[in-house]
């Protein structure tokens, strides 16, 4: 594609309601077409000029410039304020008729029924990203870029006019003003090492906006953002599986440039790359790899911290969960009791009676992960965040389901292996997912979906999480299931108010014969249960 060809318009878009300087021709020179102040029936036909201060062939975005003219097929909204205070829309689709002056003008005629007198009238192109009340819809930069600077054009290069009506006569002449920054990232690892062109999912966070770019591979990767001026930006690149990530701090993004980004990002170690919102913010967190493991090394205690290797890892009735009170070499625990500051409680790896470790809470993220990048890298969600995770955060369509946020999966060729897998905010899923997997199954919990392991695998590349089922401990007893069905108990950060002696956790498996999924169980300290950390960690 020619170089004229890769340009969006980030050059300023001029309305004129008469005659425009260089657009004018013996066809167009009466552009302010005359009514009556209050015609019969409140109806008006008005005709305008518009134009494009650039002198591009085609609509199309130059690297250089930002130039870009108007496309047949392209569409303007005009949103007029009407008597009655509301607002609403009309649309003109341009034809190649309606343009000239080599595409930089065009001519558009509108119909606008009981107009304000004097009332706001506004430019906005594309039509649409505009609601009919005049609002901007931004679902487009949000989450449907591809990083490919054609989409952009065509989708995403919102500029915008706001002005009144003369009378309801003539529609008022102005400059179209870019409302977007156009970003050209340029991704690198921890190494230098250039890594764009294998970066399949880019996510931008600009305060509480965030922008998800599922790509094509690519030398750049193009994203529409609204400005910022001397902000934090917060980069996540997922490479497959693997998760980049980096904040820009100081980062000054204009509308109506192009800016080109060179990101540096450190591999997340031991992460999963998809992203999830835990509050109305919109601050993001991903997951660990797996479930936390602390290893029992003679001489040394349990101070030997991993992740496990992968997600549907568990160690169940097995190992340190049961010989906890005298470990053997290399025995290890996935089932930790609420990890206090008390030293007798250190990270919960206790065989204690009920009604123990009434300190307060000690993170288990502050842990030297050996896989996870070290000491305080990570943290344990709250309850409050898990509770959104599950329950009210906005995110993708899966199987035409609206915020796919989870589903309850059993896989028969694990040996009965269940659990449930947490969808990130913007998710696609993936090729070669059985049909097994239906809208009805997704955000409720009284039917489990059957899936072979190769296609759990599948759902974890894309960015899913897996929170296996591993069963519960009480003192050195396991216990992995309840009904024939396995059991999943997840601690959270938060203690229950006034209550020193239990904690906040996430349980779910069958209970007289109907399957369940609870927020808020309050437990017991002393009980043992599965970890899983999220990140990043402010620090």
């Amino acid at each position: 594609m020619k170089k004229t060809m890769r340009y969006l318009s980030m050059a300023a878009l001029v309305f004129a309601a008469s005659i425009v300087a260089g657009c004018s021709n013996d066809d167009n020179d009466i552009t302010g077409f005359q009514q009556p102040e209050l015609p019969k029936d409140n109806v008006v036909t008005l005709t305008t000029t518009i134009s494009r201060d650039d002198e591009a062939p085609t609509r199309s975005i130059d690297e250089s410039t930002g130039a870009k003219t108007f496309n047949a097929a392209e569409k303007i909204a005009v949103v007029y304020e009407k008597t009655d205070n509301s607002f609403a829309k009309v649309v003109k689709q341009l034809s190649f008729a309606d343009l000239s002056n080599g595409n930089r003008c065009a001519t558009i005629t509108v119909t606008l029924t009981n107009p304000k007198p004097d009332g706001i009238v506004k430019y906005i192109c594309p039509a649409d990203m505009v609601n009919d009340d005049g609002s901007i819809n931004y679902n487009y930069i949000y989450n449907q870029q591809n990083g490919v600077l054609y989409m952009i054009e065509g989708n995403c290069d919102l500029a915008k006019f706001e002005g009144n009506l003369v009378g309801t006569s003539k529609l008022p002449s102005g400059t179209l003003r870019n409302q977007l920054v156009l970003c050209k990232f340029k991704i690198k690892d921890g190494n230098g090492n250039d890594i764009t062109n294998t970066i399949n999912k880019l996510t931008v966070k600009n305060g509480s906006d965030v922008y998800s770019v599922n790509l094509y591979h690519n030398p750049y990767i193009w994203v529409a953002m609204k400005p910022v001026t001397s902000g934090t930006i917060e980069i996540y690149a997922a490479k497959g599986q693997e998760l980049y990530r980096k904040a820009v701090t100081g980062q000054t993004l204009a509308a109506s440039k192009i800016i080109p980004i060179t990101v540096t990002a450190p591999k997340v170690e031991g992460a999963v790359s998809g992203l999830f919102s835990v509050n109305e913010n919109h601050d993001l967190v991903y997951f660990s790899q797996g479930n936390l493991i602390a290893q029992w090394r003679t001489g040394e205690g349990w101070g030997n911290f991993n992740f496990a290797g992968y997600q549907s890892f568990i160690l169940k009735d097995m190992e340190g969960n049961i010989h906890l009170s005298n470990p053997s070499n290399q025995e290890r625990i996935d089932l930790f009791g609420w990890s206090t500051i008390d030293s007798y409680n250190n990270y919960g790896i206790n065989a204690a009676p009920a009604g123990s470790f009434t300190f307060s809470f000690k993170d288990w993220g502050t842990a030297n992960i050996q896989n996870g990048g070290g000491a305080n890298k990570w943290r344990t969600p709250s309850y409050d965040e898990f509770r959104y995770i599950l329950q009210s955060r906005s995110a993708s369509v899966v199987r035409g389901k609206s915020d796919a946020r989870f589903f309850n999966l059993y896989l028969p060729d694990q040996n009965g292996l269940a659990g449930i897998v947490l969808l990130p905010d913007n998710y696609v899923l993936p090729d070669g997912i059985s049909n097994n997997l239906t809208a009805n199954h997704i955000n409720q919990i009284s039917q489990a979906v059957s899936l072979t392991y190769a296609e759990l695998e599948k759902l974890e590349e894309a960015g899913a999480v897996f929170l296996p089922a591993a069963g519960y401990r009480n003192g050195t007893t396991v216990y992995t299931s309840s009904d024939g069905w396995p059991i999943g108990a997840y601690w959270t950060s938060t203690a229950v108010p006034n209550v020193d002696t239990n904690a906040t956790s996430i349980w779910f498996g069958k209970e007289s014969g109907t399957l369940y999924l609870n927020y808020e169980i309050l437990k017991g300290r002393h009980l043992g249960m599965s970890v899983r950390l999220i990140g990043p960690v402010n620090q």
